[in-house]
Parts: structure tokens; sequence; C-alpha cells
């Protein structure tokens, strides 16, 4: 028992001087994205989705089950106001995980 705890121990040892010695190697690739907003403060539906960290079709789906942030269409093109879509994020604030939609709970 006491020699797995020390191989344990160990392991988290060399595992750390690793991560000491080439961290670039265990950190995450992040990239930072522009948003690209019209200067009436429209954006397009894919700057839209990548403001809100959701991918493109998630925003499609949730705007063809009306659960989405409201939009227009000008010239057969959905556009999203960035106020509108802030008003979309703070209604979907929570202060816990128990607020959750009856719909839900029902499930």
């Amino acid at each position: 028992m006491l020699l797995d705890i020390i191989r344990v121990v160990k392991r988290k040892i060399i595992n750390l001087a690793l991560f000491i010695n080439k961290p670039e190697k265990y950190r995450m690739n992040v990239t930072q994205e522009s948003v690209v907003t019209l200067p009436d403060g429209r954006m397009n539906a894919k700057n839209a989705a990548l403001y809100l960290g959701l991918s493109d079709k998630t925003l499609a789906m949730k705007r063809c089950d009306g659960k989405g942030p409201k939009y227009v269409k000008c010239g057969g093109k959905v556009f999203y106001f960035k106020s509108e879509l802030d008003d979309w994020i703070a209604s979907g604030e929570k202060i816990s995980t128990q607020q959750m939609p009856n719909s839900t709970l029902a499930s």
C-alpha cells in the first residue's frame, strides 16, 4: 500500500517536472477572433454566433425554434443587433442551478 502511494506521488512529481520544462505542450490552444459589427450595430449570423459563443448551427436552430435572440432579415440575410444579443444573454441569467425552467423538470 505504501509502495503504491509512493509510485503515485513519484508519477505526479515527474508530470509536474515535464510541465515546468515544456509548458507549451500542455497548454490549450486558444485563439482570439474578432467580431465584425456594421456601423449601425448589426452583425451577421456568423459573427453573432461567435459573439454568443455558439456555433452557427446552434444559433440557427435557436432561431428556428423561437428560443434565440431577436433578429432582422434584410435582403434575405439574417442580422442581429448587439443590444438584442446582450438582452438575450441577460434574460438567461441564473443565480443557481436550481432555477431550471418548468419544462425541463417535467421531462
